[in-house]
């Protein structure tokens, strides 16, 4: 208990602002290994959003609410995942070759295709969530998360790190290995099962169709993955999630 205590405790540090140990020692390989848990620090995250929802649809139209979710988020994960989203948008979008695409993901400022990528990821996870039957949208916010997270082990497992020098992505591809991929998984299915039964399953095996073709066109770019394209590949997924989810229950 104590490990799994210890190990949760980093996992929480690195995917969102909250730090319950600073005391903690984190090396490359414990921050590899540790993805295993995720899919419960993604549970945590969709527990706060459930919660919220709750409680902002007492005091305030839905239409205000589902954008405070969304900030809410965003404020919890300190923007991690969306950071690489814009990134990855920016590089395979400005960079021709592989030298490129990583130079223009690792500069601090964000370009033209960045920004037009998070308005209109936003924009689509807002209409989306907008558009959630109310009956369902419980259970779809507490599994978004949690997909989110595991999309981050599943590519990782899938992956090797791109570029030269080591950036936040490499404990993950250099670390993630079957058991942290199957623990993961399994975790995320049960999760998965329990709230939305055999057509959660079928999101997930979407997604992981959607990562699959994502790690073979990041190979392609950029010969494997960096930590930005696994924060977008976290954002991404949790679209399809929304879309999905308004595909499979929208009666």
């Amino acid at each position: 208990m104590k490990k799994f205590l210890n190990n949760f405790s980093i996992a929480l540090q690195f995917l969102t602002i909250f730090c319950i140990n600073r005391g903690v020692e984190i090396d490359e390989e414990k921050l590899g290994k540790v993805s295993a848990i995720f899919p419960l620090i993604g549970l945590l995250l969709g527990l706060i959003l459930f919660i919220s929802d709750k409680f902002f649809s007492l005091l305030l139209p839905r239409s205000i609410v589902d954008i405070l979710l969304l900030l809410l988020l965003i404020i919890v994960t300190g923007g991690l995942h969306l950071d690489g989203y814009a990134d990855t948008v920016d590089g395979f979008a400005g960079g021709r070759s592989k030298e490129e695409i990583i130079r223009i993901m690792k500069e601090s400022n964000i370009g033209t295709f960045g920004v037009c990528g998070i308005v209109l990821l936003l924009m689509l996870k807002y209409l989306l969530l907008n558009n959630l039957l109310i009956g369902i949208k419980g259970a779809v916010l507490l599994i978004m998360p949690v997909i989110g997270r595991w999309a981050i082990v599943h590519l990782s497992f899938l992956s090797e790190y791109a570029g030269n020098s080591r950036g936040i992505g490499a404990p993950f591809t250099d670390f993630v290995k079957g058991r942290e991929f199957w623990i993961a998984t399994f975790v995320t299915g049960i999760i998965l099962i329990s709230l939305l039964g055999i057509k959660g399953i079928v999101i997930m095996i979407f997604v992981s169709v959607f990562i699959f073709l994502l790690n073979r066109y990041s190979y392609r770019k950029i010969g494997g993955v960096t930590g930005d394209v696994l924060g977008a590949v976290s954002e991404i997924s949790e679209v399809l999630v929304l879309l999905l989810s308004i595909i499979f229950f929208s009666k």
